[in-house]
């Protein structure tokens, strides 16, 4: 794991990191998750590469909402383009792509599903556009 300075981003959707006295970029559609540890947030990218930045979890979460990223929990940011499904019962969890469980706090589990929801049916009411117009 590799210790980071506060992240900057740039306009084609790219985290800089200063990694080991050198910037990497880094896509956002690679990162999978962010999670606390501590003061500092863990980046976890969809190869397993892990970056540890020294800003908290909550300032994370607020840089990459704009992204397409949402706080299931005060330990979870989640790239919702990676969430492969959710449990509903009262002890919800995400399923990522890689198979990896997080938990949803109760409290933010109905805003999650409506995000969710409100993005699958975007998709499928488009989808389903080009056949109506027969």
């Amino acid at each position: 794991m590799k210790v980071l300075k506060p992240m900057h981003f740039d306009q084609s959707g790219r985290i800089a990191l200063t990694v080991n006295h050198r910037l990497e970029m880094i896509a956002m559609n690679r990162i999978l998750y962010c999670s606390a540890n501590g003061n500092y947030s863990v980046i976890h990218l969809n190869d397993g590469i892990k970056y540890m930045t020294s800003e908290s979890l909550k300032c994370v979460g607020l840089k990459l909402k704009e992204f397409g990223f949402f706080t299931i929990d005060k330990s979870f940011v989640v790239n919702i383009l990676f969430i492969k499904s959710i449990t509903q019962d009262r002890n919800a969890r995400v399923l990522l792509d890689d198979c990896t469980e997080l938990k949803v706090s109760r409290n933010r589990k109905s805003a999650l599903m409506d995000l969710l929801f409100g993005i699958c049916c975007f998709f499928t009411t488009c989808d389903l556009l080009p056949i109506l117009s027969f």
